[in-house]
């Protein structure tokens, strides 16, 4: 009889255990630390978190054993997979054999993803007023709709920063676009938010060589003939070193060469006649030292000896 008087009244003492939703910690752009609090009521209990970026959670935690004590002991969990700037809902749930009890809705906000500005062109190195079209996309919270700028600044590259194209709008996606008419020196380039509130992409070099026509008198010459190779270069260049050069293998040499004179406005001109005792391929290169261009070549032009 005592027995079972005994039974009834551990029967009637026992309940559910008692869940209470706490202040979560450790907050990052993709992280967190869900607290809370549990008394297990005597009996062996476990808890979990509820969570997700409405009432309706949609993930758990899976659970975790609170003991079976009659204390309030403390609960966390630590979840990963968030995305920045995202305002999450989350709440503690104890289960014993008496039942279920669930915490109160809390919430918080995850911290904002730092805006990351990409850059590509499509060309680094360009000819002499050959158009530039340049693209990228704005990566971090909020990234569409956002006015952004591409600023260059000319060789030796420490010149203040200037405005080159834009305002341009991002897209819903982040992405965005440039094209700059002509390209006429080697330039930095990098995009910024047209606010200046925020860091600016690295810097993409864009360099600019110089534009070469070359004319031959002939591309058919007899063995030992004189050819004469003649052009122009622009922009004007007048003073700098040019070279015939003929393809020997992998190698470009060297076989005749001259200053650049000047020209019409703009350009500058070369002449130079060179003997052809053997077939190839031959260009005209034209060295640049320092300023705000490149060295380059023009146009293989092929010769064949008859």
């Amino acid at each position: 009889m005592r027995y079972s008087l005994l039974l009834g009244a551990l029967a009637a003492a026992a309940v559910a255990p008692t869940a209470t939703t706490g202040t979560p910690t450790r907050i990052t752009e993709t992280s967190a630390r869900l607290n809370g609090s549990v008394n297990p009521k005597g009996q062996d209990t476990s808890y979990s978190f509820d969570y997700g970026t409405t009432t309706a959670y949609g993930s758990n935690t899976g659970p975790v054993a609170a003991g079976n004590g009659t204390k309030t002991v403390h609960a966390q969990a630590d979840i990963g997979g968030l995305t920045a700037g995202t305002t999450y809902h989350f709440r503690i749930v104890a289960t014993n054999a008496s039942g279920t009890t669930a915490g109160a809705d809390r919430s918080f906000t995850t911290h904002a993803g730092a805006l990351q500005y990409g850059l590509r062109a499509s060309a680094t190195t360009l000819v002499y007023g050959t158009p530039l079209v340049l693209n990228g996309t704005l990566k971090g919270t909020n990234s569409a709709g956002r006015q952004v700028v591409l600023q260059g600044r000319p060789s030796p590259y420490t010149a203040a920063w200037t405005t080159v194209a834009g305002p341009v709008t991002t897209s819903a996606s982040g992405a965005y676009g440039f094209r700059v008419a002509a390209m006429t020196a080697s330039m930095q380039l990098r995009v910024a938010p047209s606010d200046g509130l925020a860091n600016p992409s690295r810097e993409l070099l864009v360099a600019v060589a110089p534009r070469i026509s070359t004319r031959l008198s002939t591309s058919r010459p007899r063995r030992g003939q004189v050819v004469v190779f003649s052009g122009t270069v622009r922009p004007a260049r007048d003073g700098s070193q040019f070279g015939i050069q003929r393809r020997a293998g992998s190698r470009w040499v060297t076989v005749a060469g001259g200053v650049l004179r000047r020209g019409t406005p703009g350009l500058s001109a070369y002449s130079k006649r060179v003997r052809i005792r053997r077939s190839g391929e031959y260009r005209v290169f034209v060295r640049i030292v320092g300023g705000d261009l490149v060295s380059a070549a023009g146009r293989v032009k092929r010769v064949r000896v008859r």
